[in-house]
């Protein structure tokens, strides 16, 4: 059986160029901002292993740095993909496996 073809991609090209719009702007000085953020709060909330400090429920230890991977790819800096996959890996080898 052979794949399905897919459609060719459409082509877009910039017929004039300018200055970005304001909107824009604030997004990357907001994306900049929390990329900084991100290694100080887990310098400040979880020790050396990654492991978080404090925890309501199992799934807060994920969603502490769980959306740093999504800030990466927003155009945050690739810092955030280690800093965000050390709490998770640290977290997940610590919870026991159900048999």
């Amino acid at each position: 059986m052979t794949a399905p073809s897919m459609p060719e991609m459409p082509s877009i090209t910039a017929s004039e160029i300018g200055a970005p719009p304001t909107w824009a702007l604030l997004q990357r000085k907001l994306i900049s901002h929390m990329e900084q953020a991100a290694p100080v709060m887990s310098l400040k909330y979880a020790d050396r292993g990654g492991t978080w400090y404090w925890s309501d429920d199992m799934d807060d230890y994920y969603e502490r740095s769980g959306n740093w991977c999504l800030l990466y790819a927003l155009g945050g800096g690739e810092h955030l993909v280690v800093t965000a996959t050390v709490p998770i890996i640290s977290i997940t080898s610590t919870v026991p496996k159900k048999g």
